[in-house]
């Protein structure tokens, strides 16, 4: 997870997208000398646009992670971009019945 306060959307998307293309342009070599390629599937959510309490913005930003990821990976999702409202109550109920409700700490 990264943090950037005071960024907005349109930086925030940016600095994902520099994020992914420095990752994936650098594979992981393993002990064997094995090349794996890193592919970076990035979910991003803003304040106030997507929510205003940590766990609404987590549970924004976790569901966008998905949604790249369904879309073949290795992309980025911007928080508006979807508003996939039911993945992201699923995941708040989910949080909450194993974490136990601590409004949203």
């Amino acid at each position: 997870m990264v943090i950037m306060p005071e960024t907005g959307p349109n930086d925030l998307l940016l600095v994902a997208h520099k994020l992914r293309a420095a990752m994936c342009g650098h594979p992981m070599i393993t002990a064997d000398g094995l090349n794996i390629p890193v592919r970076l599937s990035i979910g991003t959510a803003s304040y106030p646009e997507d929510g205003t309490a940590p766990n609404e913005l987590f549970a924004f930003a976790d569901a966008n992670m998905y949604v790249s990821k369904r879309r073949g990976g290795d992309t980025v999702t911007q928080g508006g971009e979807t508003r996939d409202t039911r993945s992201v109550h699923r995941w708040l109920f989910q949080h909450a019945r194993f974490h136990g409700d601590r409004g949203g700490q």
